[in-house]
C-alpha cells in the first residue's frame, strides 16, 4: 500500500509547500511523529482537512496506522458538525495536526475500512460512503496505469482533499512518488500561473466550475511549457468546451483526459483517452483497468445491444463497501465490488460509454416524466450553460447572465411540449456550488422561493 511504502522514494520530493519542500522519508517521518498521540486500537477519527501539508500527514497518519479516518470541510458548520458527531462519536478530532480526544467509546468496526467520504452533494450529511485499504489501493494503481504520471512529476493540488476526486489525484501521485504542490492561490490569480510556471508543473484536475472559468481567463493562451496533460471529472462539461480543450492539447501536444467517476467508486470508474476526446466529446469513454461496465434495463436485464439505455452498473476492486449513517452501521460490510450508480447510460458500436442522465434526475409535470439533464443538454448543445431542477409542479432553468431569458423559455416550451407557465427561468451571475464544486440545485431552488416536493 502506498502510504506504508512512503519511505521507500526516499529523497524524492513529495510535498511543495511555499518555500518548504518534504522529501518521502520526512513525509513519512511527519506522520510517525503524529502517530505518537494516538492510543493503542483502532480509532474512528474525524479530520478536518485543508489543502495543505498538514492535512496530508493526518491522512496519511490514519491509513498508516490502521485508524477509520473521516475527511471533512473544514468549513462546515457548526450544526452539522454537531450532527456529525452525535451519529458517529468519534475517538479522535484532528483540526490542522491539533489531536483532540473526543469520545471513549469503544467502536467495532470492520477491518476493512479505512475511509469515510460525504457523498456528492451531501457534504455534512450523516451519510457517508465507506472505503476500504484495497478500494483505495486499487484505484490509484488504476489511474496510474492510464494517466501518464512519472515519479519526477509535479502536480497542483485545485481540488478539496475531502472531495474523492481531489483525493485521487493525491492517492495517485503518491502511489508513483511524483510530488504534490500545495497553494491557496485560486486558479483565476496571476500569482497562482506565476507559481505554475516556476515550479515547473506537468499536470492539474479540474471540474466543469474550473473549466469554464479557465476558458472564461483565457488560459489556454498561456505559455504552460511544461504542462503535459490536465484531467476533468466531477460532472458533465459542455461538449463544446470539451472539443475546445481537445483541440488546444491537440495543437500543442499536451493530453486531455476526460473521466468519470462517483465517490463510491474512490473517485475514478472510467476515462475517454485523449485522442478520441474531440471525436467523442460527450462520451465518458471505457472503465478503468480491472473495472467494467454493465446495462440494466428497467426490468433488471442486462443489455447486450449498443445504443440501448439503461442504468450503468460498474464492477471493480474500487467499488466501495457500503454506506454508513451512524457508528453503528462501521461493525460490518457486505460490499461485492459492484455499483448501481443511478446514472442512465448507453454504449455505442466501439464500447465507449455515454450518460443520458440520472435516474433520480426526474420530476413529473402533467403526469409525463421529464429528464433534468436532458435539458440541460438541450442548451448545452447550443453553447449555453444552464442548471435545470424543479419539482411536480414546476420545471425551474438558470442561465448565466443570458440576457433574453423569456426567448430562451419559449423555446424550452416548444422543445418538451409544455406550457411556458410551468417553466421558471432566471438569470444569474454564477451557479451556486455545492463545497465540491458541483451546481446546487437545491439552492437555485430555494432563491426561486421553491422546494423539493
Amino acid at each position: 500500500m502506498f502510504w506504508s511504502e512512503l519511505e521507500s522514494f526516499q529523497d524524492n520530493v513529495a510535498v511543495i509547500e511555499g518555500q518548504h519542500t518534504l522529501t518521502y522519508a520526512e513525509l513519512a517521518g511527519r506522520c510517525d511523529e503524529l502517530a505518537t498521540q494516538f492510543d493503542g486500537g483502532k480509532k474512528l477519527v474525524f479530520v478536518f482537512v485543508s489543502n495543505n501539508s498538514n492535512g496530508l500527514v493526518a491522512y496519511l497518519t490514519c491509513l498508516r496506522e490502521g485508524h477509520v479516518c473521516m475527511m471533512l470541510d473544514p468549513d462546515l458548520d457548526n450544526a452539522k458538525v454537531e450532527a456529525l458527531l452525535t451519529a458517529y462519536q468519534p475517538n479522535v478530532i484532528i483540526r490542522n495536526l491539533n489531536v483532540e480526544k473526543y469520545a471513549n467509546t469503544k467502536h467495532t468496526i470492520d477491518n476493512k475500512l479505512a475511509l469515510l467520504l460525504s457523498t456528492s452533494g451531501t457534504t455534512g450529511s450523516a451519510k457517508q460512503v465507506s472505503l476500504s485499504y484495497n478500494n483505495i489501493q486499487s484505484n490509484a494503481d488504476a489511474i496510474c496505469d492510464y494517466l501518464p504520471i512519472r515519479k519526477t512529476d509535479k502536480t497542483v493540488s485545485t481540488l478539496p482533499l475531502f472531495y474523492s476526486y481531489g483525493l485521487s489525484v493525491i492517492n495517485s501521485h503518491l502511489n508513483r512518488g511524483a510530488a504534490i504542490l500545495f497553494t491557496q492561490y485560486s486558479m483565476i490569480n496571476r500569482e497562482f500561473w506565476q507559481l505554475f510556471e516556476s515550479e515547473q508543473i506537468n499536470s492539474f484536475a479540474g471540474v466543469p466550475h474550473i473549466y469554464d472559468m479557465l476558458l472564461r481567463i483565457k488560459f489556454t493562451e498561456l505559455p504552460l511549457n511544461t504542462l503535459r496533460y490536465f484531467t476533468q471529472a466531477g460532472g458533465r462539461l459542455a461538449e463544446n468546451k470539451v472539443r475546445s480543450l481537445a483541440e488546444y492539447a491537440l495543437d500543442t501536444g499536451k493530453q486531455f483526459f476526460v473521466m468519470y467517476g462517483q465517490t463510491e467508486a474512490t473517485a475514478r470508474m472510467s476515462y475517454l483517452e485523449p485522442e478520441l476526446v474531440k471525436i467523442h466529446p460527450d462520451s465518458i469513454g471505457k472503465a478503468i483497468p480491472k473495472g467494467k461496465f454493465e446495462l440494466l434495463d428497467s426490468a433488471g436485464k442486462q443489455i447486450t445491444k449498443p445504443g440501448e439505455v439503461g442504468e450503468i452498473i460498474y464492477v471493480g476492486p474500487n467499488a466501495m463497501l457500503g454506506y454508513a449513517n451512524s457508528k453503528e452501521d462501521l461493525v460490518h460490510f457486505h460490499g461485492d465490488g459492484s455499483l448501481a450508480t443511478g446514472d442512465l447510460g448507453y454504449f455505442d458500436k466501439q464500447g465507449l460509454h455515454y450518460i443520458v442522465g440520472r435516474k433520480k434526475r426526474m420530476i413529473k409535470l402533467f403526469g409525463n416524466r421529464l429528464n433534468l439533464d436532458e435539458v440541460e443538454q438541450y442548451f448545452n448543445r447550443q453553447g449555453i450553460e444552464a442548471a435545470s431542477t424543479g419539482n411536480d409542479q414546476k420545471l425551474v432553468v438558470a442561465f448565466i447572465n443570458e440576457l433574453d431569458i423569456s426567448s430562451l423559455k419559449q423555446k424550452l416550451s416548444q422543445y418538451l411540449n409544455i406550457h411556458s407557465s410551468v417553466i421558471i427561468a432566471v438569470s444569474l451571475s454564477e451557479f451556486p456550488l455545492t463545497a465540491n464544486g458541483k451546481k446546487d440545485y437545491a439552492a437555485i431552488l430555494s432563491q426561486v422561493g421553491l422546494s423539493h416536493d
